[in-house]
């Protein structure tokens, strides 16, 4: 009996791994349509973050509002355990992707506070090397520069605003990087 609950357990796993596959060829695709019930389906059978956050990505895309917020809001402020988790599930990093899919979505003002949000978090650093900053579970000011063109992507003094606020809290080793449009 135990060995084949073992095998049912294993088949599953198997499909569970496929399903996701699937899932993240379809998004990559563009088809999040398509994509969603198979996330929704995954983080059911299976709530972590790991699900949460591509069931979230998927439920912007798709313009599912209500289901958004509320793994958002179990999003923001998560820590991963960085032996068996990617750091790109830190709170920093998921709101840095949310503010991404907003961007793509028509939606880039509600990224404005997330940017501002990010600088803030970068702010409070004296080293803003990207792997110093990566390890913390915190976006690079690189990235966080792509955001920031992204969002004002029709807003040029916006643009140059915030680009100049967030080299100005850059170390001298991490402004040697190109932060121009």
């Amino acid at each position: 009996m135990g060995l084949l609950n073992w095998l049912k357990n294993k088949s599953n796993k198997g499909n569970l791994n496929a399903d996701l596959q699937q899932a993240l060829s379809l998004s990559r695709e563009g088809k999040h349509i398509e994509a969603y019930p198979i996330f929704e389906r995954l983080y059911y059978k299976k709530r972590n973050a790991t699900n949460r956050f591509n069931l979230f990505q998927c439920a912007v895309y798709c313009g599912k509002t209500e289901i958004e917020n509320e793994l958002y809001e179990k999003l923001k402020c998560y820590s991963p355990n960085p032996k068996k988790e990617p750091m790109e599930l830190s709170g920093c990093f998921v709101r840095y992707s949310y503010a991404y899919i907003l961007c793509d979505v028509g939606r880039s003002r509600e990224a404005i506070e997330i940017i501002d949000y990010l600088i803030d978090v970068i702010s409070h650093y004296k080293i803003t090397d990207p792997t110093f900053l990566y390890i913390r579970g915190i976006p690079t000011a690189q990235m966080v520069y792509e955001l920031i063109k992204k969002t004002f992507v029709d807003d040029e003094v916006q643009l140059n605003e915030y680009k100049i606020k967030l080299v100005s809290l850059l170390d001298d080793d991490t402004k040697k990087y190109d932060f121009e449009a």
